[in-house]
């Protein structure tokens, strides 16, 4: 399987999880107003370029999320950014979400600059 088809696989899961609008369209996990139309890794694929395993093991549930594209657009500021790593942390646990996190790191030999938000 390619990276593009895991991708493929990944946002087809999240968005079947995604909560629904009345005619069953995903809504965005952040601002749940509009439609989930993009998937967000939290984990930058342009960090992850050159290392095959740490872009597959960036896809892990617990590393993405589905936004609209107006929340997706503000994903990369600082502040947005601790927002969404709360979310995923209530959505999944923090614990899967930091281990999911560390999986990647260890794949990047620990070159990721992440310092993961507390509660």
């Amino acid at each position: 399987m390619t990276v593009n088809d895991e991708r493929r696989r990944v946002r087809a899961r999240l968005l079947a999880k995604s909560p629904k609008d009345k005619n069953g369209h995903a809504l965005c996990w952040r601002c749940k107003a509009r439609r989930a139309t993009d998937m967000h890794e939290i984990v930058n694929r342009a960090v992850t370029v050159g290392n095959e395993q740490a872009r597959a093991l960036s896809f892990e549930e617990g590393l993405c999320l589905m936004l609209c594209r107006p929340c997706h657009d503000e994903a990369p500021t600082r502040s947005v950014e601790r927002e969404l790593w709360l979310i995923l942390y209530e959505r999944y646990g923090e614990d899967v979400v930091r281990t999911a996190y560390a999986k990647v790191q260890d794949a990047m030999r620990g070159t990721l600059a992440f310092d993961l938000p507390e509660r």
